[in-house]
């Protein structure tokens, strides 16, 4: 009688021990479930960080080249003014020469 009431406990014991194994196990597939979409948020999230800095990089080496062109340009719109100042004092030199030999 002892021995099948021990028998007994332990069958008893087995099956609780096996069901909270179950238990257990399921436990981890939710939590291993929710991790891996924590994880899959997160990448997401570091994927658009990632879209978002090569965007900027884009658009920050196309106004650089904006700005070296307006460079370029003024230099150039300095240059014209500079060339058409020179040729308006040489005619105005000219203009004087003859007004000095009437």
């Amino acid at each position: 009688m002892k021995i099948e009431r021990r028998n007994q406990t332990l069958k008893e014991s087995i099956k609780t021990l096996e069901r909270e194994i179950t238990d257990m196990t399921k436990e981890k597939g939710k939590n291993r479930k929710k991790d891996l979409e924590e994880k899959k948020n997160k990448l997401e999230e570091l994927d658009e960080l990632k879209r978002k800095s090569y965007l900027l990089k884009s658009n920050t080496g196309f106004i650089s080249q904006q700005i070296e062109d307006k460079k370029k340009q003024i230099q150039r719109t300095k240059n014209e003014s500079n060339f058409i100042l020179n040729q308006i004092e040489h005619l105005e030199s000219e203009i004087k020469i003859n007004e000095d030999l009437e």
